[in-house]
């Protein structure tokens, strides 16, 4: 087998992962985004993925294998594309209300939608819940930066996944905010947790550490903490710089969508 080129290389990242097409913004034809519906053809609960700076949503789709996952727990896939030559995000209106529009535009009538944000997403995605609150049934933050605290008194489901070798966004300002999150909310003081659901015996030898923060209305905050984990999303294939920690093989994917279905479940009564 001959050598892999660059151009060729270039081809085989840009292209969509199996099950995925390509789809653009409701009225911008120079914005898209990743999709894929479920199989069963009534239109599940979305499932808003939000890339890291720089990542990009092939990659999101490639490095989490959300989108297999997903389908077979019965979510339809949103992956939105970050704008710029590094494509970023910005928590103004520049990506609120598109992304806002293209949620009401994709999910389906009394459909639950459970936003999932990875490092810079995580920050739009709490801006995004923050601004239209009605439009979510829960947020999973991810090696993810912080974003504005919700509006007092006004709970959502959330889950925090966090390395304390993150030096991208270091683990203090998340356990912080986390707790500023809880109070702001009206959830009660932070209790140790067991396993987390979806994980399987990789989340025992992790050593991870979670905090439960209860909410009086079943609108717990969560925090899950892991020793060796980096700036990455946890499970993840590709390898990454050293300098960012060490990766600890924990299965980021299936703990997000198991939280994601309780979400559901809460929202559906």
């Amino acid at each position: 087998m001959g050598e892999v080129t660059p151009a060729g290389k270039d081809r085989r990242r840009r292209a969509l992962p199996e099950g995925y097409s390509r789809r653009t913004f409701p009225g911008s034809a120079d914005r898209w985004l990743l999709w894929q519906d479920d199989t069963s053809g009534r239109g599940g609960p979305l499932l808003l993925c939000l890339h890291g700076r720089g990542e990009g949503a092939i990659a999101f789709a490639r490095t989490t294998n959300m989108g297999p996952a997903a389908t077979s727990a019965g979510f339809r896939v949103a992956i939105p594309q970050g704008q710029g030559m590094v494509a970023d995000w910005d928590d103004d209106e520049r990506d609120l209300e598109p992304i806002s529009g293209l949620v009401d535009d994709l999910a389906a009538p009394d459909a639950a939608c459970v936003v999932v944000g990875m490092s810079r997403g995580a920050g739009l995605a709490a801006a995004l819940l923050h601004a239209r609150p009605d439009q979510y049934s829960g947020l999973v933050a991810v090696a993810g930066t912080p974003g504005p605290l919700p509006t007092p008194g006004l709970g959502h489901p959330r889950l925090y996944v966090h390395g304390d070798l993150d030096r991208a966004v270091p683990v203090r300002e998340v356990v912080d905010h986390v707790a500023a999150v809880a109070a702001a909310t009206g959830c009660g003081p932070g209790e140790s947790g067991g396993p987390v659901e979806g994980v399987d015996a990789v989340y025992d030898r992790s050593n991870a550490a979670t905090t439960v923060f209860p909410h009086p209305h079943g609108s717990d905050v969560t925090l899950v903490r892991l020793p060796g984990g980096g700036h990455v999303w946890p499970g993840a294939a590709e390898p990454h710089p050293r300098r960012l920690g060490t990766v600890v093989s924990w299965p980021a994917t299936a703990a997000v969508l198991a939280f994601a279905r309780r979400c559901v479940a809460g929202t559906s009564g």
